[in-house]
């Protein structure tokens, strides 16, 4: 009897608890799958649970009385009030969501909501989906305020808010990348193929880096860790082609894991011809070739991980020099050496040459080859990152055509860095992190006959502090540093030879000339930032951070004397330069809602010391030309204010989930505060070098949400790119002339095939770049200035960028 009636009891109360409980099932918007590991949480009954692998989360009626909020990183969180039945609810994919946790900046992993300064994040689902020549280029069409000074198709250089070359760090894994980026030519030698997510620093809030970050840090992160379930080999292989220049593009990555060990190797190569648009035709000596390898092996122990790395980068590029015929405009190719090349009388480029792979006797062989350990210890409830390298950048340039084999420029560049991180986590939600990190450097002119930098040894170290503390609603984020680097170098004599061609030879040989003397200095300085983080609300966050930053000069700036031969500019530094110092003020606003995601970002960064380039004349008025028919430009030191705005706005609206609005605009305005220069120059001089135009870009996009059989995630998009005249130019000279504006019309398809249960697919995107063929320059394109003859206001005049482009790409992955 008993036993009846225990059971009656039972089934009575399983029922008044399945009565109470309802379940939630959570999937992707876009793909229809269910997401694991989303949370929901009732603040006002301090409720909190997550989903399984199946996407569901069942709960206790009692426990969500009130507002339950869905969230996931990656993804809109998303209210549900009061709850009380099963149901599904969906989840929209944000690829600038708030809530992506970063690595660059501070000291240990953090949420970007939380992070007091502006920074930007590009996922490999963006990079896989965006074409390009380069890592920098791809950034550049997806990051508002991140533009690029480019000298051809492959090589594009970062300018973040009006800032570019040495103050603007690039990082590999966190390691900074060194190879030569003083110059003008010198791209970021890194392989595109390679890298899974890209994080953009706006301004110098860094603390962790110190000089040549004081306009921001671009971090490219490679996949560094293996997270699959099984001992199986897993990998994926990326095709692409492009029309306008035949770019063919391979690259193969794979990984394992097996208990605690795992590896992986990626093995990536491209190449492209001369490209075209409606103004040049062919751009002679715009072809590249490049092979990259990398490897690392790892180790991951309960409360450690430990890996060892290794790159190689591998570029033939060839080097443009815009010289033409001056009566029909058609390319012309250098014979002669120095004084008997008459640019005037070079035989006209043969149509042959200009199609094809070939690559010409004009190029530069560069060769970056990179090892470095890193390894992530947990202490209790502290963390120690250590970071130790080489690398070494070989960067040779062949611009004898009479003794091809002969390289003009020949610097070698080996750089030994290291970084020590460590950071803790107190009580109250405190958190300190500090560190010591830099490196020592050692260039070589090696075998070449042109010398614009002398043979400097270099050593910086400095060290930081940061503290941060958290609220439920607000973070503070505040830190110093300081930072030492000393540059040294002796003498360098130079002969030239029977031929004509210098060599550089001992101080002893009789008939010697003296290049640079020697030097000996040290710069230090101190920099510093405090800002915070505010969450209005779940879907308004107000960002703010006052920064200093500090730059020591670059070896260019303080002691080039000689000709870059692949930038054709003879450069003049000065060696009692003084250190940059800025302030920078930011403040941001950012609204996230399942049907909007906007921002928008002020800044001003007024700089002392500023150090820019200037052309020079003679006498006479006439550009003065050293070591042939190069221009000649020396450094300049002043005062320089820059200000300006970023804003995105994305519209997914729930009536019409399929589509999707997106817009960006950035404006820069980069102002000379140097008085004697403003009252020697006037209006000529009112404005700064290098400030790249207002620019917006509009993208509407159709997606399906639903996964036909075995294909997911289809969408077409449609965007436009606009960028207004440049006006604003430092004038002295005609070191910059006014830019015209231009709009560019893309468009893209793409889709994903599941294959074998889902645990392979194949992403496919097909698009068309500059639709109608638009002839534009870019204004911070340095072929726009590769002229030699003047025909008329109404005549083009320099090199025109890129012309209608399609591509297709595909990625499969297993």
């Amino acid at each position: 009897m008993f036993r009846y009636f225990a059971t009656i009891i039972g089934c009575l109360f399983t029922s008044f608890a399945l009565a109470q409980t309802i379940c939630i099932q959570i999937k992707d918007k876009h793909t229809q799958l269910p997401v694991a590991a989303a949370t929901l949480a009732c603040q006002a009954t301090m409720f909190k649970t997550t989903t399984d692998s199946n996407g569901v989360a069942c709960l206790n009626k009692k426990s969500v009385k009130s507002t339950t909020y869905i969230k996931h990183i990656g993804y809109a969180s998303l209210p549900i009030p009061s709850p009380t039945k099963d149901t599904l609810l969906w989840l929209t994919p944000l690829e600038t969501t708030l809530e992506q946790v970063v690595v660059t900046g501070m000291a240990g992993n953090t949420r970007l909501k939380k992070t007091p300064f502006a920074i930007a994040t590009v996922s490999q689902k963006q990079l896989w989906k965006t074409t390009g020549n380069n890592i920098i280029e791809l950034l550049s069409k997806s990051i508002p305020g991140l533009s690029i000074v480019t000298t051809g198709p492959n090589i594009s250089k970062p300018i973040i808010r009006g800032l570019g070359y040495n103050r603007v760090l690039t990082l590999l894994d966190g390691m900074r990348q060194e190879g030569q980026q003083w110059g003008d030519e010198h791209g970021i030698e890194i392989d595109q193929y390679g890298i899974t997510k890209a994080e953009v620093i706006k301004g110098p809030a860094s603390l962790r880096y110190g000089s040549d970050a004081i306009a921001g840090v671009v971090n490219l992160l490679p996949q560094t860790s293996i997270n699959n379930s099984d001992s199986l080999l897993h990998g994926d292989a990326l095709t692409e082609y492009q029309t306008n220049h035949g770019l063919m593009g391979l690259s193969f990555g794979c990984n394992q894991k097996h208990k605690r060990f795992f590896w992986q190797f990626r093995n990536s190569f491209k190449m492209a011809g001369n490209y075209q648009n409606a103004i040049d035709g062919r751009v002679y000596n715009t072809a590249f070739r490049e092979w990259n390898m990398g490897a690392l092996i790892g180790m991951q122990l309960p409360k450690s991980k430990h890996t060892f790395h290794v790159t190689t980068f591998n570029d033939i590029q060839e080097i443009p020099d815009g010289s033409r015929d001056s009566a029909t405009r058609a390319f012309t190719y250098q014979v002669k050496e120095n004084d008997k090349d008459t640019i005037t009388k070079r035989p006209i480029v043969p149509q042959d040459r200009l199609f094809g792979y070939h690559i010409t006797p004009i190029h530069q062989l560069i060769q970056h080859t990179r090892v470095y350990y890193k390894s992530n210890i947990q202490i209790g409830k502290a963390e120690l990152n250590i970071l130790a390298g080489i690398q070494q950048n070989r960067r040779r340039e062949y611009t004898h055509p009479t003794r091809p084999q002969q390289a003009g420029l020949d610097i070698q560049l080996t750089t030994y860095n290291y970084d020590f991180a460590y950071q803790r986590s107190l009580k109250k939600k405190w958190q300190i992190g500090t560190g010591i990190n830099g490196m020592y450097q050692r260039n070589q002119n090696v075998q070449g006959t042109d010398f614009p930098i002398p043979n400097y040894r270099l050593l910086d170290i400095g060290g930081y502090a940061i503290i941060k503390k958290e609220w439920t609603n607000l973070t503070i984020t505040g830190g110093m540093r300081y930072d030492y680097r000393k540059i040294n170098w002796p003498p360098l004599f130079t002969q030239t030879d029977a031929q004509g061609f210098t060599q550089q030879v001992a101080p002893s040989v009789i008939g010697s000339e003296q290049v640079f003397s020697q030097f000996n200095q040290s710069f230090s300085g101190i920099s510093g930032s405090i800002g915070l983080a505010w969450t209005i609300q779940p879907q308004l966050t107000l960002k703010t951070n006052l920064a200093k930053g500090y730059r020591s000069p670059n070896i260019n700036e303080i002691g080039a004397n000689g000709l870059d031969p692949g930038a054709h500019i003879y450069y003049l530094g000065n060696t009692s330069f003084k250190p940059e110092y800025n302030w920078q003020y930011d403040i941001g606003l950012y609204y996230n809602t399942p049907q909007y995601d906007a921002s928008i970002e002020l800044f001003s960064n007024r700089i002392n010391q500023y150090i820019f380039l200037q052309k020079l004349f003679d006498s006479n008025g006439q550009p003065l030309m050293l070591a042939g028919n190069n221009f000649t430009y020396q450094y300049q030191q002043g005062k320089a204010h820059i200000y300006g705005a970023e804003i995105s706005f994305l519209w997914h609206p729930t009536t019409l989930p399929k589509w999707s609005l997106q817009q960006s605009m950035s404006y820069t305005m980069g102002l000379n505060k140097h008085q004697s220069t403003l009252q020697q120059y006037g209006k000529a001089a009112k404005y700064l070098p290098l400030i790249p135009p207002f620019q917006s870009t509009h993208s509407l996009r159709y997606s399906t949400l639903a996964t036909y059989r075995k294909w997911q995630d289809s969408y077409a998009e449609l965007s436009i790119e606009q960028v207004a005249n440049q006006q604003n130019i430092y004038a002295v000279d005609n070191t910059e002339t006014p830019t015209k504006g231009y709009v560019l019309v893309h468009w893209q398809i793409g889709t994903t095939y599941l294959i074998n249960n889902k645990k392979q697919s194949i992403r496919l995107s097909v698009g068309m770049q500059n639709v109608w063929n638009t002839a534009y320059q870019s204004h911070l394109s340095r072929l726009k200035y590769f002229e030699y003859f003047q025909t008329g206001n109404n005549n083009p005049s320099g090199i025109y960028n890129m012309g209608t482009n399609c591509f297709i790409k595909t990625v499969f992955v297993w």
